[in-house]
């Protein structure tokens, strides 16, 4: 699910005209534009458009993902001790040193450990096969809303569940679905 107080039936656009706003305004190139559709709960169809390297992702959750309009698809790895996994740190996420800890203790099991800075371009990663995985605490919809479609289309998997903290604030986990 990716709102929770969604009307039934309806369907919704999530857009974030900028995520990554912080690289962008310090001039580095993680950063892209992200228009997502959502009905009942669900990711239907996303577009995330990295403008700094002319790549436009796009997918529907059932029908597949492409990227710059060639066919993509997640990453075969199956084992976290060979696998990349991207995360960040929202505003609100859990900085005490419990949370950290926490925070730690989830991405140890991986070969390597990425931070870019743009949810929506970490999720259109693993959607292509660049990343295996993607989980994030504390992220907001508009972040990931368009590319939890890229994912399920390019046949992985996702879970976005509220946190609580704030409205529309989520943790999500995104997968080649071997991991």
């Amino acid at each position: 699910r990716i709102v929770a107080a969604a009307v039934p039936g309806e369907a919704y656009w999530v857009v974030a005209p900028l995520d990554g706003s912080y690289n962008y305004l310090r001039g580095l190139p993680e950063c892209c534009v992200s228009i997502g559709l959502g009905k009942d709960g669900a990711a239907v169809l996303g577009a995330v458009y990295d403008f700094t390297r002319a790549e436009m992702f796009t997918g529907i959750s059932d029908a597949g993902a492409w990227l710059n309009g060639r066919r993509i698809r997640v990453s075969r790895i199956s084992k976290p001790a060979q696998a990349a996994l991207c995360t960040g740190f929202p505003v609100f996420a859990d900085y005490s040193a419990a949370g950290l800890r926490a925070a730690v203790d989830k991405v140890r099991a991986y070969r390597k450990i990425r931070c870019l800075g743009s949810a929506a371009l970490m999720l259109a990663y693993v959607a292509a096969g660049r990343i295996d995985a993607y989980e994030e605490d504390g992220i907001r919809l508009w972040d990931v809303a368009a590319g939890l479609a890229l994912v399920l289309g390019a046949g992985g998997r996702v879970k976005a569940r509220e946190t609580g903290k704030k409205i529309d604030c989520y943790h999500v986990r995104a997968t080649n679905g071997r991991l």
